[in-house]
């Protein structure tokens, strides 16, 4: 998301972000190095095997860890919680016969905030609350389809393994990203160990007993109280990092740990560093605002500030001379969600108008700027397997009314917008778009979208939204198109969560795209373990999504990077660009 206001406007918007705020101040803790950071949309809770995207998420990672971290310059898993990143191995007899076994040993020295040691009990735990039937973690749960077991050293309980029906290309970073749950402090009464992991590993035995099995209702009704994640005394986790105010108005503080245990292994394991005593995530969603606190001194870093403002402060000399300026290409790109469940966008060849009814040279050179690129589909163009060979669709009115004539929708009445007898009644081709408001960069394509769109008789309405309301829409299939942002793995790509017909409500295909070749395609890639032979496989998956359009895929965007000279920011291609808990104020 991107923002602009002028300067101006500083001293009122000051007044606005804080006015209503008496009484719930966020205090930074006295002394210590504080880093300042901009968030572009609320955070009111920090609970990410829910929440596992976005800034909630970002702002996860420096509470809750995970056994393995991406190194921000290499992009490559490197131990975290664990000592190790272990390689499969085939099992040879036993329960779990023909299986491939990770096993894995925590790190000694990892703890919870109550002194005790993080153990294979936490990890089975959490395993378990993704698999948990009544909890919202679908999401994660489509990764571990293929996980069969989970075992404990008997003669240590800090080493584990767990073990995975066949080959998977996402099989060892699934299993060594997702956050780990301190079960003393999500679970008190121990009500999850009274259901085995198998269990839950069985859907349709976890989905029996979510009806009937008293232990996991109760949990699931405690743990989906949204005081589970807004509550600061009841977030914990084994991060450098505890809540100390958590507001989704203004956003949150979190403090460093005394004596935290990473600091001694920190030499060894670059990503255990922990340099800021506080960091200060400061809400400013309205750009005016996001450059009060910058030229008030009161931000260290801000993203996304709008291409022309971006320019325009590098030529400041005052404010160049605080601030320092980057720019690298983004791991995100922008898109508009198409639901396929829609009636009249079921229908392919209004997709197909749809997405060559957009003006992309307008939004690249007039709003952008020049600061993005085209991209075909979900697969960044640096990737070795994007396909290179498909044609990008390009602005064409006239081959979009004809998609629409074809499909029965003609502007009959010759008032610029196009037409069909639905049920005997003449209905116009009106769309509605959710999308956020009030930054300079939606808005602007948010317009633009509606004025291409009109030149080929499409009405488009625009319907504004929180981000947080646009996930929830979308995610129940409550929309017709949705102005989104999304990141590119920086991994190997699995597009089963995203494109798999399987995934269609509750889980997170959210255009309800349905294609039986594509299904068989995903699949297959899941279990090749030949990038060679993977190739060809993910050329035809962006064939297939190019022909039936589940997205109009916009552009990829320059990340605009604004950071204070009193610190060392080292920009990454992980996602939001930065790591907090890495940069060192300069001394």
């Amino acid at each position: 998301m991107t923002l602009q206001k002028t300067l101006s406007y500083f001293a009122l918007s000051l007044i606005v972000l804080w006015a209503g705020c008496k009484g719930n101040e966020p205090q930074t803790p006295p002394g210590g190095y504080t880093l300042n950071v901009r968030l572009e949309s609320a955070v009111g809770s920090i609970n990410p095997v829910i929440q596992s995207t976005g800034y909630p998420r970002y702002v996860a990672l420096q509470v809750f860890q995970t056994l393995s971290y991406f190194d921000p310059e290499s992009i490559e898993a490197k131990p975290l919680l664990v000592k190790s990143i272990p390689n499969a191995v085939k099992v040879t007899e036993g329960n779990f016969k023909d299986n491939l076994a990770y096993t894995f040993e925590l790190r000694d020295a990892a703890k919870w905030d109550n002194g005790t040691p993080v153990t294979a009990a936490d990890v089975e735990f959490t395993l378990k609350l993704i698999l948990h039937p009544l909890l919202n973690t679908r999401v994660w749960r489509g990764y571990m389809d293929k996980v069969a077991g989970f075992e404990t050293d008997p003669a240590n309980p800090k080493k584990f393994t767990i073990y995975m029906r066949e080959y998977y290309i996402l099989g060892l970073e699934s299993i060594t990203q997702f956050p780990i749950y301190p079960e003393y402090n999500y679970d008190p009464g121990k009500l999850l160990r009274n259901v085995p992991l198998a269990d839950f590993l069985n859907a349709a035995k976890a989905d029996q007993l979510a009806q009937t099995d008293k232990s996991l209702i109760d949990f699931a009704t405690a743990f989906n109280q949204p005081a589970t994640g807004s509550d600061k005394t009841r977030i914990s986790g084994s991060g450098p990092y505890t809540v100390s105010f958590i507001d989704p108005a203004q956003g949150v503080i979190l403090a460093r740990k005394k004596d935290w245990w990473g600091d001694k292994e920190a030499a060894q394991c670059p990503g255990l560093v922990a340099y800021p005593d506080t960091i200060h995530y400061k809400l400013a969603a309205a750009e005016d605002a996001a450059l009060n606190l910058l030229q008030s001194g009161n931000l260290d870093i801000a993203g996304n500030i709008a291409p022309v403002k971006f320019q325009e402060l590098q030529k400041d000399a005052a404010f160049s001379a605080k601030y320092n300026f980057q720019t690298f290409w983004s791991p995100t790109f922008n898109r508009v969600l198409i639901n396929h469940r829609d009636p009249i966008l079921a229908d392919k060849r209004v997709r197909q108008a749809i997405v060559q009814s957009v003006n992309y040279d307008e939004i690249l050179k007039d709003i952008q700027h020049g600061m993005a690129i085209r991209t075909v589909g979900p697969v960044n163009p640096n990737n070795p397997v994007y396909a290179k060979n498909i044609t990008p669709y390009n602005f064409n009115p006239d081959n979009a009314k004809a998609l629409l004539a074809d499909a029965g929708w003609k502007d009959s009445d010759n008032d610029g917008t196009a037409d069909k007898l639905v049920n005997g009644k003449k209905t116009d081709l009106v769309l509605k778009m959710l999308n956020t408001t009030g930054t300079p960069i939606s808005d602007q394509i948010s317009a633009a979208l509606q004025n291409s769109l009109a030149k080929s008789g499409i009405k488009l309405e625009l319907v504004a939204a929180d981000l947080p309301t646009i996930t929830k829409e979308t995610t129940t299939g409550n929309y017709q198109l949705a102005a989104t942002a999304t990141a590119w793995h920086p991994g190997t790509i699995d597009f089963h969560q995203v494109y798999h017909s399987s995934n269609i409500l509750p889980g997170d295909n959210r255009t309800g795209l349905a294609n039986t070749e594509l299904d068989q395609l995903i699949d297959k890639i899941r279990i090749t373990e030949s990038i060679d032979a993977r190739k060809p496989m993910y050329v035809r998956v962006q064939e297939i999504l190019h022909e039936e359009v589940p997205e109009v895929f916009l552009y990829a965007p320059v990340t605009r990077m604004i950071s204070s000279k009193k610190v060392d920011v080292k920009m990454t291609a992980l996602r939001p660009g930065y790591l907090e808990n890495t940069i060192q104020q300069k001394k």
